[in-house]
């Protein structure tokens, strides 16, 4: 099994160079991978033959790397980890793969910014290794780190990335010898159904009864907001330097941002990363807890268009606070890992319309400011959340454990 673990680390001054030198070099190459097949594609975009072909970063340009690093212009990429190039390569072949079989954005050429990321590997299991507390990888020895959480296993690969306040973290990627666990026989007792809510009170509730709270950024969010309004008044000056613009197609004069433009920038990025480790830490909280219960086997949850949900400007703020999305994605790794079963049910099955006791179908629920309601059928009084999350855990535990019927095949008409 393999598991990522996240730390801050507290690089040097010197450290925090070499870390900026393998940022620049991973955005270049993934600039100049992405150029090479860009212009591929439109040299060859009418000939079938080379269409089918594939111009692979990982395998075919970085074979141009050793020629690269004998220029004058770049030859600075030879003080850069080496291992680097690899993984930029792996993941532009992955960028243009989703983007042909899951219509996922085409990849885009990277630009400076005050924030990177590169990955170096464990080579021969020697290269990346902790010692003393401290991280020790490639070209660079002894990083002070904040080890919160120790691990067990060999480290395949490590991540370092920059914030843009001056935040490194390292993402250590360990395999260890753990199996993941057989799944359990589902029952109807051990079966509990998660209801992820868009309101400001209730972050998810489960059929058990328990209602967890929305975590309040309020405070960070009207702080952001005054900055912003601030940061719009600072100037940009020009430097007096041109550059050539590829996607204007024309000589560009070049701005500097100011000193007090560059600190309030950090300032924003900082109450931004607070929002975000804010959710982060709830999310976690929330999708342990319902996993490391001893009397649930089976974990039941929607399959909600979260992408398309934040698109409505009306609940926006809601969803991207309930983190609906990373709470599905933690409750279903979760699961695996601790030997339980996790049950998708439809987005458009009526959870917090239908009656959990007699069935009954109120369509006046689409409300969502109603929180609670009374079926006129049985005269059951619902607890909004609560009511979905029970017909969630009915619905999932139907598909978990009914026959799927068998497909007709249709004669063939001789």
């Amino acid at each position: 099994m393999e598991k990522a673990y996240k730390y801050r680390i507290y690089p040097t001054d010197e450290q925090k160079k070499f870390f900026d030198l393998n940022f620049n070099a991973a955005r270049w190459f993934w600039n100049y991978a992405l150029d090479k097949i860009n212009t591929y594609y439109q040299k060859n975009k009418d000939n079938t033959d080379c269409k089918k072909k594939h111009l692979s970063a990982q395998y075919e340009i970085t074979k141009d790397l050793p020629q690269l690093k004998k220029e004058e212009k770049t030859k600075w990429l030879k003080n850069a980890d080496s291992t680097l190039f690899y993984y930029v390569g792996m993941n532009l072949d992955k960028a243009f793969k989703d983007f042909f079989d899951k219509n996922k954005n085409q990849p885009k050429f990277k630009s400076k910014t005050y924030e990177g990321s590169y990955t170096t590997n464990n080579q021969h299991h020697t290269t990346v290794f902790i010692k003393n507390g401290k991280l020790n990888i490639l070209k660079c020895k002894s990083i002070k780190m904040i080890m919160h959480q120790p691990f067990f296993g060999t480290i395949k690969r490590v991540t370092i990335s920059k914030k843009g306040y001056d935040y490194y973290e390292a993402s250590i990627l360990v395999e260890n010898d753990a199996v993941e666990e057989t799944p359990q026989t589902p029952t109807i007792e051990t079966t509990v159904g998660v209801d992820m809510g868009t309101k400001q009170e209730v972050n998810a509730a489960t059929s058990n009864g328990k209602l967890y709270e929305t975590i309040s950024v309020e405070r960070e969010l009207k702080h952001i907001k005054h900055l912003q309004r601030l940061l719009s008044r600072k100037k940009i000056l020009p430097t007096g330097n041109t550059f050539f613009s590829k996607k204007h197609g024309k000589e560009i004069e070049e701005k500097k941002p100011s000193k007090n433009y560059i600190k309030l920038q950090q300032k924003i990025a900082k109450l931004h990363d607070k929002i975000r480790r804010k959710r982060k830490y709830a999310t976690n909280a929330i999708s342990s807890d319902i996993v490391k219960d001893e009397n649930v086997n089976t974990i039941c949850v929607e399959d909600l268009n979260v992408k398309g949900m934040a698109k409505n400007h009306h609940i926006a703020n809601s969803v991207s606070n309930a983190n609906m999305g990373e709470l599905r994605i933690q409750l279903e790794y979760k699961a695996r890992w601790n030997g339980k079963n996790f049950v998708k049910i439809d987005r458009f099955y009526p959870s917090s319309q239908n009656c959990s006791c007699c069935g009954y179908r109120n369509r006046k629920l689409k409300n969502t400011n109603i929180h609670e309601w009374t079926c006129p059928n049985c005269g059951t009084h619902h607890h909004r959340d609560i009511n979905a999350a029970i017909n969630i855990k009915n619905e999932g535990f139907r598909t978990l454990t009914e026959p799927k019927p068998k497909e007709k095949k249709e004669k063939e008409i001789t």
